[in-house]
């Protein structure tokens, strides 16, 4: 890995990390965009090599839980987080934004589930296999196992996929690639 490497992947992980933080100091906890999810899929559609959009994700999540508090759904939100690029992957040559929209819509909505999935597994046990799963999908529209807000997994998913798609287009105009096209 080349120190240009290290460097971008630095830059957009502090970013990530920056504006997570920040949401986390006006609004609280309150659920309503995964900026982890957002730079690092951004970084990946611009260019970036995949391992490290990948990392730019894990290491924003990991290091804004250490701030924030980690626990076990760090580790979740790690692995959910990769399966979630995995699925914008075909899409980095792709300048259609309506592509590109839902595309991003349907990972963070993957992220959400499997990320709940893993944490009310955790919680419940092998035994709750079902219930973590009905959980995880319940809860992404109404409160389930904690929380108080209707829809926040859509409004999570919408809000996301749109700060993505409205970033793409000033970016590049901006002539921001990050790597090979």
């Amino acid at each position: 890995m080349r120190s240009r490497d290290i460097a971008v992947i630095s830059m957009y992980s502090a970013l990530a990390v920056g504006l997570r933080l920040c949401k986390h100091m006006i609004v609280g906890s309150f659920q309503f965009i995964n900026f982890s999810l957002a730079i690092s899929a951004l970084t990946l559609i611009l260019g970036l090599r995949f391992r490290y959009s990948i990392a730019i994700g894990v290491l924003s999540i990991l290091l804004s839980d250490l701030v924030l508090g980690a626990g076990p759904w760090t580790i979740s939100n790690m692995l959910s987080l990769a399966l979630a690029l995995t699925l914008i992957l075909p899409i980095r040559n792709e300048s259609n934004t309506l592509i590109i929209g839902t595309t991003v819509f349907i990972s963070e909505f993957l992220y959400d589930l499997i990320s709940s999935f893993i944490g009310y597994l955790w919680f419940l046990g092998s035994n709750g296999v079902y219930e973590a799963f009905y959980l995880s999908i319940i809860g992404l529209f109404i409160p389930a196992g904690g929380g108080g807000l209707l829809l926040v997994g859509p409004t999570t998913e919408l809000t996301t996929a749109l700060t993505v798609v409205f970033l793409l287009k000033p970016l590049n105009r901006l002539g921001v690639i990050l790597y090979e096209r």
